[in-house]
């Protein structure tokens, strides 16, 4: 049985596969994946695979060291998912390929590791559409920074000048004055809605890298402390294990939790507090923001997840457009996650945030 599946993988299978003994050494490569690397199989040592097979970090520049390549993550223990890496077929060639690795150790029947196995897929057309989408975004933001907001600027400049002689002004002067004010500032909303929406959309496009995400927490809790605390006079608690490591995109994770908490401060009552926890489940990492607010009502919770969709408060215009919760759900979404509203009795709002199947480093890589 065993050796009838060793010759499909090796011999039959289109599936791009490779495999690796308890000493680190290469034993298989199918076919795909010598067609993708453009090398035939040989018996090659985990700390000689990166120079062999010309691979490279994210950036297409860098050498992968065998640290950080996924079949010897994998060999130490690690479940590895969706791991980026380049290769360069042709050394000639400037063409690069990406390549997403999913690995996964290989243990004999008394559980010890005794290998690794890792399955690659080439992304080269994946990633070449989201280079022309960046550049896109980075284009459209150049538009509406330099040709929108530039005599959108100009015209509220100018509109303002004449608000300070509006009563000397005769009565149908004034009434257009008004109208030019108003159309102004709604000019300036406008290009706010679409710088909004583009960076929204840029959320779903993330970079994993492993990290700790604790000092992550403290960090925002310190900054939006100081930033709203003076007005509301709430506190931030922030409870999670001195290290929280996992595999996300720091950044965007660090956008997420600010908007939450973001959210939580804006229609926090006085002298409350806001509590962060953060913990990782399995492969799981979790994050939770909880606020003694007025919360919002459950039917809404669907609602208010969207862009630009805010409930009437307080301390809120009703006619405000908000981004915080939808963002910090597309970048969620964006770690096979999602976010979840829940009441937080008897009073506030419980948002639960969670990047899924994102696998860790094992302790000895660390």
């Amino acid at each position: 049985m065993e050796g009838a599946l060793l010759d499909l993988l090796e011999r039959h299978t289109s599936l791009a596969l490779a495999a690796s003994d308890a000493d680190g050494t290469l034993t298989m490569m199918t076919p795909a994946l010598e067609r993708l690397l453009g090398q035939a199989y040989a018996p090659v040592r985990e700390c000689d695979l990166s120079a062999q097979m010309n691979l490279y970090y994210e950036d297409g520049r860098t050498p992968l060291q065998t640290i950080d390549m996924p079949i010897a993550r994998a060999r130490a223990g690690e479940q590895v998912i969706d791991a980026i890496v380049t290769a360069r077929p042709d050394v000639e060639s400037e063409r690069l390929t990406y390549l997403r690795c999913n690995a996964t150790p290989l243990r004999d029947a008394s559980t010890e590791i005794c290998g690794a196995l890792v399955l690659v897929q080439d992304v080269t057309e994946e990633w070449r559409v989201r280079a022309r989408e960046g550049e896109l975004r980075e284009r459209l933001m150049a538009t509406v920074n330099h040709e929108l907001r530039t005599p959108v600027a100009k015209l509220l400049g100018h509109a303002e000048l004449l608000l300070d002689v509006r009563d000397q002004m005769p009565g149908w002067a004034r009434a257009s004055l008004d109208t030019v004010w108003r159309a102004s500032e709604e000019l300036a909303d406008l290009s706010d809605t679409i710088t909004s929406l583009v960076d929204l959309e840029a959320a779903a496009h993330i970079v994993p890298t492993y990290c700790d995400v604790a000092p992550v927490l403290h960090q925002v809790a310190d900054d939006l402390t100081a930033k709203f605390g003076r007005r509301c006079g709430a506190t931030i608690d922030v409870s999670s294990p001195a290290h929280l490591r996992a595999t996300v995109d720091l950044r965007a994770v660090t956008r997420a939790v600010s908007e939450l908490v973001t959210n939580a401060m804006t229609y926090a009552p006085a002298a409350s507090q806001i509590a962060i926890e953060g913990h990782v489940d399995g492969s799981c990492l979790v994050i939770t923001v909880a606020d003694d607010g007025a919360g919002i009502a459950e039917d809404d919770y669907a609602r208010l997840l969207r862009p630009f969709e805010r409930g009437a408060h307080d301390g809120q215009p009703v006619s405000s457009r908000g981004l915080g919760l939808a963002y910090a759900r597309a970048i969620a979404t964006a770690h096979a996650g999602g976010l979840d509203l829940r009441p937080n009795r008897p009073t506030g709002l419980i948002a639960e945030w969670r990047a899924n199947g994102l696998g860790q480093r094992h302790p000895s890589t660390t």
